[in-house]
């Protein structure tokens, strides 16, 4: 999503064997985006990238319930979900049943913004050869069903 759009919603897609799953910037406007909605039925598997990539201050909201599984690279540390807002506005990611697994490095990097997931899966990721960790947590805020996470840098399961 390139820049200026919101309400987008993303239903039953399956966004299977490519580079990258579903990339937030704002190449074509330098607007941000204000929502997005990635519900349970979205299935993202197999990309050699990123299966979600949000850069800079791209996106304000994200409702995500998605089944994302084996994407990422371990050599260019290349995480499943990567949040990285620099500047501007911080992402706020809603994650309510979101399932992430079998990621060759992180599963999730977030290194801005804030990310509420309750129910969920997260398993089997840093499975590739340079390994990885279920959640690499740099900055922003994060809370696990109902617990807020307060140490920067912390890691947690793989």
């Amino acid at each position: 999503m390139g820049g200026g759009t919101g309400g987008v919603y993303f239903g039953q897609v399956s966004i299977d064997s490519c580079v990258g799953g579903i990339w937030w910037n704002k190449t074509l406007t330098a607007v941000n985006n204000r929502e997005a909605f990635v519900p349970d039925m979205c299935t993202i598997d197999s990309c050699t990238h990123r299966g979600i990539s949000i850069d800079d201050d791209s996106l304000e909201t994200l409702d995500l319930k998605a089944w994302v599984s084996v994407c990422g690279n371990a050599a260019s540390s290349f995480s499943s979900i990567w949040v990285n807002t620099t500047a501007g506005v911080a992402c706020a990611i809603n994650a309510a049943g979101l399932r992430v697994q079998s990621g060759p490095y992180d599963g999730v990097q977030l290194n801005s913004g804030s990310l509420n997931w309750s129910g969920g899966l997260l398993r089997s990721n840093g499975t590739g050869v340079n390994g990885g960790h279920g959640i690499t947590y740099v900055g922003g805020r994060l809370v696990i069903n109902g617990v807020n996470i307060h140490n920067d840098g912390i890691v947690t399961g793989k």
